[in-house]
């Protein structure tokens, strides 16, 4: 009860946000990142995949069918893009938090090997989880097994990439503020208070769920469905604050390729003293020609005046 809506509402938020952050790809295509590429994929993965879990579910809804065992085709395809989305979504995550795309151009390769590494081993291990959830669910009504061990394997690595996150985050904090980067320190800020507040967030679910599952909490039937898409709507939020805060537009491509002047006590004492210069106060008092050629004259005379004083010091000395 709950899925198959809150399906087709999650398809809804992705698709309208694929439609969003593609127009105005398009709009500046002359200033996208290859960060923002990838995010448009992400996009567009979440939508096919919560098209895939609708279908799935209106389909069963109409024929009556179960969803295993053994599980259904459609099902195991729904399961992996799902958890394939997920991995995605939290390695963009952890790639931003890196400097991808704002303050690296790259990432060095053994980087790009400990992620991809990452990435396979948590996209398996959360694949197995989550059959072995629907072959529960499809058995007794409701997850009846808590899956200690597939699901510890699975916590390990949501604490590994939490904490990789924190370490990558506070590094590019550190190292924009250190070279003064405003802009770029402003972007990564807006983003790091946003994460805490989806920790908190993780945090408290998680809680909630071991109590729900040791039966401490009683929830009813009708609200379980929250219960199971909760992390499609985590990571769909994580999604959007990714997406407002590199969103495509003119200045872009500058975050990613310039490098800001750092403003210092010494800039500042410089700028004080050029406010106090004496500027023109119109074109007409620049001069060019003959009265350029007449102060030439005079550094010339003035030049020829010490030599002569010179010379004549020079002949009283020796007639002393």
């Amino acid at each position: 009860f709950g899925i198959m809506p809150m399906n087709g509402f999650l398809c809804l938020a992705y698709g309208m946000l694929a439609v969003v952050y593609i127009f105005k790809t398009l709009r500046n295509r002359e200033h996208v990142l290859r960060l923002q590429y990838a995010i448009i994929g992400v996009i567009i993965m979440g939508f096919i995949e919560r098209l895939t879990w609708f279908l799935t579910y209106l389909e069963m809804n109409t024929s009556g069918g179960r969803a295993c065992c053994p599980v259904r085709g459609d099902l195991t395809f729904s399961l992996t893009l799902a958890v394939f989305k997920r991995s995605s979504s939290a390695l963009l995550l952890l790639a931003v938090c890196l400097g991808f795309g704002v303050v690296k151009p790259t990432l060095d390769r053994s980087t790009n090997i400990k992620i991809i590494a990452l990435g396979l081993f948590y996209t398996f291990s959360s694949l197995n989880l989550e059959i072995e959830k629907i072959e529960d669910i499809s058995l007794h009504g409701r997850q009846t097994d808590p899956l200690y061990m597939s699901s510890l394997i699975v916590s390990i690595c949501d604490v590994v990439i939490l904490f990789w996150i924190y370490f990558a985050i506070s590094e590019v904090l550190r190292e924009l503020r250190e070279a003064q980067q405003i802009v770029k320190l402003g972007m990564y800020q807006t983003l790091a208070r946003s994460l805490t507040v989806w920790v908190a967030i993780w945090f408290l679910f998680t809680l909630m769920e071991v109590l729900v599952f040791n039966e401490n909490v009683n929830v009813h039937w009708w609200y379980w469905f929250l219960l199971v898409s909760f992390w499609d709507l985590f990571f769909l939020g994580i999604l959007l604050q990714i997406c407002y805060v590199w969103a495509p537009s003119e200045l872009t491509a500058q975050y990613a390729f310039s490098h800001q002047l750092p403003t210092s006590e010494d800039l500042d004492e410089f700028d004080a003293v050029g406010s106090q210069m004496n500027m023109p106060d119109s074109a007409s008092d620049f001069v060019i020609g003959e009265e350029d050629d007449e102060d030439d004259d005079d550094d010339e005379l003035s030049l020829d005046g010490v030599e002569m004083a010179v010379d004549k010091g020079k002949k009283k000395g020796g007639s002393g």
